[in-house]
């Protein structure tokens, strides 16, 4: 009984069209039960006697498994995930002090503001 839940949760998720639940259902099989699902969902989406809605979502879950067939995915290590953090930065201009500082006129506003909550 349990296999039976286990197996329509993961058929559940396979043919959900979303992506990332698509994605967490298939990766986490086996390379046999992997390759199983594969040819089933080909099989669904192009064989003859399954419902249109059906099909739709087969094609959907080969669409998403096309896009990373392997379930690798790369990863940054520290340093590089630093790296990359600086470089957001430097494009962003937040690193540049003349850039953070106040303009004039956003100190001239900011000293009328002061001037007219004094009154």
């Amino acid at each position: 009984m349990a296999d039976e839940q286990n197996l329509e949760s993961l058929w559940d998720k396979i043919l959900s069209r979303d992506p990332e639940m698509i994605r967490l259902a298939y990766y986490t099989l086996d390379h046999q039960s992997r390759s199983a699902v594969l040819a089933h969902l080909q099989n669904m989406s192009t064989g003859a006697g399954w419902h249109p809605e059906q099909r739709v979502s087969a094609h959907a879950a080969l669409k998403v498994i096309a896009e990373n067939p392997t379930g690798r995915f790369e990863l940054m290590d520290i340093h590089e995930l630093t790296e990359e953090m600086h470089r957001f930065v430097r494009t962003q201009g937040w690193y540049d002090p003349i850039a953070r500082a106040p303009k004039p006129c956003a100190i001239w506003q900011s000293r009328l503001i002061w001037r007219l909550a004094r009154c």
